[in-house]
Order: structure tokens, then sequence, then C-alpha cells
């Protein structure tokens, strides 16, 4: 394989993805809206809305490519509510283009998909053969059906149920970058409810080795779990930021406020990316909070 196709190469999985597919050899083309920031001087930009009522033609003219990687996605503001809904039914629209795309010029397909299909975990280790939920978000409904698609229309894929992925790039406010924002500030780190609710983060560059892996083994059928193989309480991660970013008057404390998903437990096996993918991730992740630290200190001054 050599040139592939990365969708939503402007955003924060698919710009990783673009550039580390650049470096590995292969002809990027980024397809997004937006030029791709980052885009490795000798990748190719294609301006296309695959929301866009003519997005399909617009693909059908484009060039040969041995692999697509499917990246692009509407992500809603919230997971519940009209918003949520409105993203969902935009997200299958893509997700059809691409999917029938690939179809019809018998491509490799490696798709971004995410743990959040197995819905509300609370203990267990959770492999790809645990049942789904699809009540639990539009967004979730989404990509199980997108799931589904793939693997009964195609030959060659890789369906990639990725969890938490973070780095320096992520614009989003997520907890981990709020944590890192108020330790670099010296203002307190606070969970909500007891802290207990786990999440098992995984730095983008580990994410992008697992899909350079998805495409190089074009043997390889499946679904896998890519996650950063070690769950982390909220109350131990605003712990380990404040450690790791050293201003000591950066404190953790309790909110006060309850957490409504104080029993999520991010425990996903990555077992089978392991034997199958020979993909493990690599990140520690202290090593990915001081490098975002470094980061967002550095655009402070």
């Amino acid at each position: 394989m050599d040139r592939i196709l990365v969708t939503g190469a402007n955003g924060f999985i698919g710009g990783a993805v673009a550039r580390l597919l650049a470096e590995y050899g292969y002809e990027v083309f980024g397809l997004d809206r937006q030029k791709p920031a980052g885009l490795a001087a000798d990748a190719s930009w294609i301006d296309l809305d695959l929301t866009a009522e003519q997005a399909r033609t617009q693909l059908d003219s484009l060039p040969r490519f041995d692999a697509v990687v499917h990246c692009a996605a509407v992500i809603p503001n919230s997971f519940t509510g009209p918003a949520a809904e409105q993203a969902r039914q935009a997200n299958a629209s893509i997700d059809e283009q691409i999917i029938e795309f690939c179809r019809d010029r018998g491509l490799r397909l490696i798709y971004c998909s995410s743990s959040s299909v197995y819905g509300e975990i609370s203990g267990e280790w959770v492999d790809e053969s645990h049942r789904l939920d699809a009540e639990r978000s539009p967004y979730a409904a989404g990509k199980i059906q997108a799931e589904e698609r793939i693997c009964g229309n195609l030959s060659s894929f890789a369906v990639l149920r990725i969890c938490a992925p973070y780095g320096p790039a992520q614009k989003g406010r997520t907890v981990m970058r709020i944590f890192i924002e108020n330790a670099i500030e010296g203002v307190p780190l606070s969970y909500h409810g007891s802290g207990l609710r786990e999440q098992d983060f995984t730095h983008v560059k580990d994410v992008g080795s697992a899909i350079v892996q998805a495409v190089q083994r074009v043997s390889v059928n499946g679904i896998f779990n890519i996650a950063g193989g070690a769950p982390i309480s909220m109350k131990d991660l605003a712990h380990l930021v404040a450690r790791t970013v050293g201003n000591p008057r950066a404190k953790v404390c309790a909110s006060g406020r309850p957490d409504s998903q104080e029993d999520y437990r991010a425990r996903f096996s990555i077992r089978r990316a392991e034997e199958v993918l020979g993909w493990k991730p690599t990140i520690k992740l202290e090593q990915g909070i001081r490098e975002w630290a470094a980061q967002l200190a550095g655009s402070e001054r």
C-alpha cells in the first residue's frame, strides 16, 4: 500500500494520522473542508465536504487509493438532545458515503470508532465481544450502525474503538486539559463526587501508530479496542497532573458536586490489538501530561 486517503485530516486524530503516515513514506491525501494545519509538505489536500449532496460524485472523481482512514465525524457539544441527534444523522450520511466508496472501489477501510459503544462500564474488563449499548447516546448509536455496515459490506477493514484520545493539539475542554491548565495557573484541580470515576487516556500518537499498523496489516480484518492500558480515577489524575506540572500552588480537592458517572470504570482489554495488530501503547500518561503542560505553558508566554 502506498496511497492513503485520510478523512477529517484537519481534525485532532486525522491530522496526527496524516502526518504519521507521511513519515512512514505513504503518499497521503488529506480530505477536509479546511486545509489541514501541519499537513506534510508532500501531502495533498482534498477540499471536500462529506455532508454535501454532491459528496459521492466528488469522491468518485478522486484518484486511485490503496486504503482510506476514516476519521471525519461531527462531534456534538452534548451527547443528548436535538443537537446530538442532528450530529448522528450527519455522521450516518458521512459514514455511508465512505463505506460505499470503499466497497465500490475495493478499498481497505480503517474506521475510527469509539469505546462509547459499550455504554456504562462499571468494573469488568471489556473485550471486543462485550455487548454494545446503542441507548447510551445518539453518537454511540451512530458508531454501532457504522460498524455493522462495515462488517457486513467490506472485505478488508479494521474498526478501532478508541478510548479517550488526548494530546497537545486537542482543542476541546476535556478534563485532562482543564486539570493541566489549572495546575499551570495554580488554581484548584477539583474532581466531582468521590473522584473514583475512571478513564483510560490514549495519547494521539499511540492512536496514530495503531492506525498505521491497521493500514499495514492488509490481511487482518476485525474490531479492536485502542486504549492507553492504564485506567486512572479522576482523583488520581488530578494528583498526577499536579505532581507532574509541579506548581506548589495547585491543590487537589473535591468540588462538592455529584458525578453523574460516578460508577464508570474504563477498563478495556487491548490484548487483541497487541496479538493481532502487533500494537500496544508506548506513551505513559505522565509523559503525555508533561508534554502537553510544556506546550500550554509555552503558549501563554
